[in-house]
């Protein structure tokens, strides 16, 4: 009888508890895996010092980029930290939004031990502020825009 022997479970693909969803992944990889990279890139690093710069793993940098991995609300503060080294606090803190956004559901959230300190919430706020409002700067998310559909353009093609 076909489905009974041991043999045929051992055939069948498995997924991995806490495997991220195909199409999940590929949302996760053009959004928040373009923009590490980009960001990544532009920056001058490479995965290996990315990864190292914020404490983690190649692989998990990796992952994050293909979109295997969900980014939590840390790595992706982490990450803005190393992308955005030498800048204002208000440029990290946009960085981690804007990754934070692109991960949208996706977001593994941690509940907080305790609530973030005021000036913490203040440079978020204010972060958050100039992300939303009228001070955008829509030509540089254009062009941003036009610079991931390129790349995701050419990442299709590589593959």
């Amino acid at each position: 009888m076909t489905g009974d022997h041991p043999a045929d479970e051992s055939t069948r693909t498995r997924t991995r508890v806490g495997a991220t969803p195909p199409d999940e992944r590929a949302r996760l990889a053009r959004d928040v895996g373009m923009l590490v990279q980009v960001e990544r890139v532009r920056a001058g690093l490479t995965q290996r010092d990315l990864a190292a710069a914020a404490g983690f793993d190649v692989i998990t940098i990796k992952r994050i980029e293909t979109g295997a991995r969900r980014p939590s609300e840390t790595s992706t503060r982490r990450i803005a930290e190393v992308l955005r080294a030498g800048c204002s606090p208000v440029e990290v803190a946009r960085l981690d939004l804007v990754l934070q956004d692109a991960a949208g559901e996706s977001l593994r959230r941690w509940r907080r031990r305790r609530a973030p300190s005021a000036r913490r919430a203040r440079v978020y706020a204010q972060a958050r502020a100039e992300l939303d409002g009228p001070a955008a700067d829509p030509a540089g998310a254009a062009a941003l825009g036009r610079l991931l559909a390129g790349l995701d353009a050419q990442w299709r093609a590589e593959r």
